[in-house]
This record gives structure tokens, C-alpha cells and sequence, in this order.
């Protein structure tokens, strides 16, 4: 048995086959987003079974099916800067369409011939086979997205869109990464941290944006030093041992996200520094007391800030 290439069998297609459950099954996979699986189970049916006058509805409509999923296919290798790809699926696409095109207008002169022609000079069934082609693509092009002049997608078009698609998201990550600065400036961290958590979840990260995704994630690791901070002060041993994790974890995940996009990085022994940190907690937890705490408090700015500087060298 056939499988695609995400190990999904195929199933066995003859002339015998429910085209009803198969459209209905092509369908469902195009909706949740199994594309190779419909394209394949598609093309199978067209190319395997004989087109008859009982099946032949339904097989001109996989076919349509196929032709969207073409389309699909192409955008999605375009935006993954797959061109050889994309330019294999868009011919496949203009195929179908040529072959649909042609159907139609063989359709239509079957009837005109059944009918007969009210307009029987040669310029009437010339003006008349010229708007009714016209409309059939402009059908074609609505429903398809195509530009009005070409029933070739515009490749240069798809790629502006998705430049103004990244433009747009870095604006707002750099208007939400301002946001967040300033709550944090003032002391709102959880706010802050919203903000920073918002951006990154829309901004994609690729070698245009990286330089923002880092300057995001530092913003993070910012705000849990000061949280950190504070927590030392108070004595909240524990809270301070949860955010050196909470660094480790942000610190993890912008290096991920840099040797991702660039395709390097350092690597960063956290075992030995959490080690370290937890040490120092240890020996701090053992010499605190309630009077050195009152100092501490006191002298906040000119205190904790060496403390803090052991836990993340």
C-alpha cells in the first residue's frame, strides 16, 4: 500500500470506489491542513479511474479539489522560500486550469449545437464564445486570488505582502517591547512581562528579526533580575531560587531561537551556574537574621546589587 511521506496510507482506488465518501475524505484532510495526503488521494482518483457518464460529476469535482490544493501547496513552499517547489505546483496548477478552461468551452459548444444558436452569423458566436471565456476565468481568478491581468499567481506580489506581513509585526513588537520597559521602570513587572510574552508570540523569528527577538528576551531576563532583587531583600529564599531557573529557562530560549535563525551558538553550562547560586543561597540563609534583614532593607541599592552579580556570573 502506497503512504505519504508523513506515513499516511492510501487507500486502494477502482472503479468501484464511493466517490461521494472520497470527496467528503479529500475535503476533510484539506481542512486540517493534510495537504499531501489530498493532493496524492486526489490525483490517484483522477488518473486511476475511468471517467464515465455516471461518475463524472464528482470526479470534475476532485479535480477542482486538487487544483485548489495545488495552489495551497505552492503559496506554503513560496513562504518557505522553496521556489523550485513552488514553481513544479504552480505549473500543475495552470494545467488544471487550462483543462478546466477547455471543458467548458467544449461544454458549451455541445449545447449550442443541441440547442441551436438564435445568433447564427459567425461574428455572433464569436462575441458570444468571447464573453462567456472571459467570465470563466474572471471566475477562476476571484475564487483563486489570482491578479486581474495574468491566471499566473504573482509571485512578487505574495512576497510584498508577506515583507508587510513581518514589517508590520516588528512595529509592533518594538511598540510593545517600549511598553514593557516602562511598566518595568515603574515596577509593574507582570505587566511588563505580558508585553514582552504578546511579542514574541507574533513576531516571527528569522534573520531580519533576530536582532528584536534577542532584545526581547533580554528585556525578560531584565525584569526577573529586578524581581530577583527584590526577592533577595526580602528574604524569599525560595522565590529567589525559582527566578535564577526562570533566567536559565529565558536565557535557553533566546540562544535556541539565535542558533535556530543563524545557526550558531555558545553553549552554556546552567547546571554548574544554578550550583553556584544555590551555594550562595545557601551560605546567605545561614548568616540572615532578623536585624541583618532590617539592614538590608535599609541599605536596598548599595547592597543587594554584588549579591546578585555572584548568582549569574
Amino acid at each position: 500500500m502506497e503512504v505519504t511521506e508523513d506515513g499516511l496510507p492510501l487507500p486502494e482506488l477502482n472503479v468501484n470506489t464511493n466517490l461521494v465518501a472520497l470527496l467528503d475524505e479529500i475535503r476533510n484532510a484539506v481542512k486540517k491542513g493534510n495537504l499531501e495526503y489530498a493532493q496524492k488521494l486526489a490525483s490517484r482518483a483522477v488518473a486511476e479511474i475511468n471517467i464515465t457518464e455516471e461518475n463524472s460529476f464528482y470526479l470534475k469535482q476532485i479535480r477542482k479539489e486538487e487544483t485548489k490544493i495545488y495552489y495551497e501547496q505552492a503559496q506554503a513552499a513560496f513562504k518557505k522560500e522553496n521556489y523550485s517547489l513552488a514553481s513544479h505546483l504552480l505549473g500543475r496548477y495552470r494545467d488544471n486550469v487550462a483543462l478546466e478552461l477547455s471543458e467548458r468551452k467544449l461544454l458549451r459548444e455541445a449545447k449550442i449545437a443541441d440547442a441551436g444558436n438564435k445568433d447564427a452569423t459567425l461574428v455572433g458566436r464569436l462575441v458570444e464564445e468571447l464573453d462567456k471565456a472571459k467570465k470563466d476565468l474572471e471566475q477562476i481568478r476571484a475564487k483563486s486570488g489570482l491578479p486581474d491581468d495574468d491566471a499566473i499567481p504573482d509571485l512578487q506580489r505574495l512576497m510584498e505582502e508577506e515583507t508587510l506581513k513581518v514589517t508590520r509585526a516588528t512595529k509592533d513588537a518594538e511598540r510593545l517591547l517600549l511598553k514593557a520597559r516602562q511598566d518595568s521602570a515603574q515596577g509593574q513587572y507582570d505587566t511588563a512581562l505580558e508585553y514582552i510574552e504578546e511579542a514574541l508570540s507574533t513576531l516571527p523569528s528569522n534573520t531580519s528579526t533576530i536582532a528584536l527577538v534577542t532584545d526581547l528576551y533580554k528585556a525578560r531576563q531584565q525584569i526577573v533580575w529586578y524581581k530577583m532583587g527584590e526577592a533577595m531583600l526580602k528574604g524569599k529564599i525560595a522565590d529567589v531560587q525559582q527566578l535564577v531557573i526562570d533566567y536559565k529557562e529565558i536565557e535557553e530560549s533566546r540562544r535556541a531561537a539565535e542558533t535556530e535563525t543563524l545557526g550558531v551558538g555558545d553553549e552554556i553550562d546552567f547546571d554548574a551556574e544554578i550550583k553556584k547560586a544555590t551555594e550562595i543561597l545557601k551560605k546567605a540563609k545561614e548568616q540572615n537574621s532578623p536585624n541583618q534583614e532590617n539592614e538590608i532593607e535599609t541599605d536596598k541599592k548599595t547592597n543587594y546589587k554584588p549579591i546578585m552579580l555572584n548568582y549569574l556570573r
